[in-house]
């Protein structure tokens, strides 16, 4: 995992104010490590060059949800926690997200971030969904208020987009709740059920749709925390 490429014994960084980061209220239910890791997602959008608007193209954009699912998909029971804090959740073939939070994370206006996931084509969906009714089921222990339900959309990869990203929200749930179930990504899945092996969750967090073969559409993003975090402040 990206935070584990660099020694902290030799970070030299000072991290975003205790009482910005930890505004709201759900990150004081992560683990200590938890909280430490998203401290260093928040710092590297604090200093991250790409993070000039007039630069952030698609890929930057790509590299940026990576780096998100990263923190947030783990498969350990707190995945729902993490990506509520961070304003996205990765579904099969969709995603959940809070634009207001997620472009607070990743320092963008909102114009941005919704313009970036329409040109990735990731429409909004708009059948009719009971989010109260999912995020009660999925972290029923978590007051409503916290979590604003209204404040969040679905939006849906529609046939032309080009990537998916490994989904960590129950099908089951997503479908009880009126979420879309016939994506692309399940699709795939199944015409690739014969197949010999099968992608691993250590893999690349998102997989190409066409032409997985050509060198020339692949994502290879490399995270050097390291320098980034250690360069000299200005």
């Amino acid at each position: 995992m990206f935070v584990e490429a660099y020694d902290q014994r030799q970070m030299n960084v000072q991290f975003v104010p205790q009482a910005q980061l930890f505004s709201d209220p759900l990150i004081c239910k992560l683990t200590y490590q938890e909280q430490n890791d998203f401290a260093r997602i928040t710092t590297y959008f604090q200093l991250a060059d790409d993070r000039n608007k007039r630069n952030f193209g698609m890929t930057t954009f790509i590299k940026h949800l990576n780096l998100i699912h990263h923190f947030v998909v783990r498969d350990d029971g707190n995945d729902a926690l993490r990506g509520i804090i961070c304003g996205i959740l990765f579904g099969s073939g969709f995603l959940l997200v809070n634009t207001e939070k997620l472009k607070r994370l990743t320092r963008r206006s909102k114009s941005c971030v919704n313009g970036c996931f329409q040109k990735l084509g990731f429409g909004v969906y708009r059948s009719v969904q009971d989010l109260n009714g999912f995020f009660s089921g999925i972290l029923p222990e978590i007051a409503p208020q916290w979590i604003n339900p209204r404040h969040w959309c679905i939006r849906k990869a529609n046939d032309d987009a080009p990537i998916c990203f490994i989904a960590s929200l129950p099908s089951d749930l997503c479908a009880k709740y009126g979420f879309p179930v016939d994506s692309y990504q399940i699709v795939e899945n199944e015409s690739n059920s014969d197949a010999s092996t099968e992608p691993s969750p250590s893999e690349s967090s998102f997989s190409q749709k066409n032409n997985q073969n050509n060198n020339a559409n692949d994502y290879s993003f490399f995270y050097d925390i390291k320098s980034l975090l250690n360069r000299p402040q200005p």
